[in-house]
This record gives structure tokens, sequence and C-alpha cells, in this order.
């Protein structure tokens, strides 16, 4: 019994998830060394850091209830929807004052999503071969890319739209 639970997970299929999980878990706790304050943003980029800012404008007309801003908030093109989704998510971090979890949060929201993408490409896959190693070196080459990090990393739309 236990010998097969173990050939399982030594698997080359188990040995792929223990590796995604350990870099989800990697760049989980990365976003969050990253993430100390809204100075920081910048590091990741010029879209990071207007996005966090944009946010936190709306989540500052929310506190103060100025509705005519939280419904007209168009940043980007994304609409009043895209923002109140992430702000009233992050808004109780907003509230309490702490930076570092309002970004990392909204950062995890896009690691989150690029690894679901990956259990959907894979699922996906399973539709045109059941070779189980072709679906393994398919995902392989989307996380080595240096672009799924990138979004992965960062609050951007790329990541949760793929």
């Amino acid at each position: 019994m236990i010998k097969d639970k173990l050939k399982k997970i030594l698997s080359v299929e188990g040995i792929f998830v223990i590796f995604l999980f350990i870099l989800f878990c990697y760049l989980f706790v990365e976003n969050f060394v990253f993430s100390e304050s809204y100075r920081m943003t910048s590091f990741r980029g010029m879209d990071d850091e207007a996005f966090n800012q944009s946010l936190f404008y709306w989540q500052t007309n929310l506190k103060t209830l100025n509705f005519s801003q939280i419904f007209c908030c168009n940043e980007y093109a994304y609409g009043w929807i895209f923002w109140a989704l992430h702000g009233i998510i992050t808004f109780p971090f907003y509230l309490l004052g702490w930076e570092q979890m309002t970004i990392s949060t909204l950062r995890n929201i896009s690691l989150i999503m690029s690894f679901a993408t990956l259990y959907f490409i894979y699922q996906i896959l399973g539709n045109y071969t059941k070779n189980k190693f072709y679906k393994i070196i398919t995902i392989l080459t989307i996380v080595a890319s240096d672009y799924f990090l990138l979004y992965s990393l960062a609050f951007d739309t790329t990541a949760m739209i793929r």
C-alpha cells in the first residue's frame, strides 16, 4: 500500500507536480519579499506601479464614500468592475495601512491565475495526446519562459486573462 503510493509520488508526473508546487511556493514568498511598500513597486515595472497607484486612489475614494469616482474609475479602460474586484479584495489591508499585504495579494492573484492557466493547458492537451511526457514538456516549456515568471509576479492583467 505505502509502496504503491511512494511509486506514484516518485513517478515522472508526481515529481512534476512536486516541482510545480515548490515553484508556486517560491514565487508566492517572493511576492511578499518584493512588496514591502508602494515605493518598491517601480522595480517590477511601470505598469505594476501605475496599477497599484490607481487601486490606491480607488480605495481612497471608497473609504471617503466618493461614489462618483468609485463607479467611474476606468483606468487603462478596464472599467470600474476590474478595480472594484481587486479593491474590495485588498480593502481590509488598505484600511489597516498594510501596504505589503495589499501589494502582495494583488500579485498573488496573478500568480494563482498563471498556475490555473497551466492546469487548463495541461487538461486541454489531454484532448490531443494521452502521452504524459508531451504534456509535461509543454508545461515545462511554458514555465521556463521568462514571460510566465514575469507575469506571475506582477499586478497586471496579462496574467489574469491569458
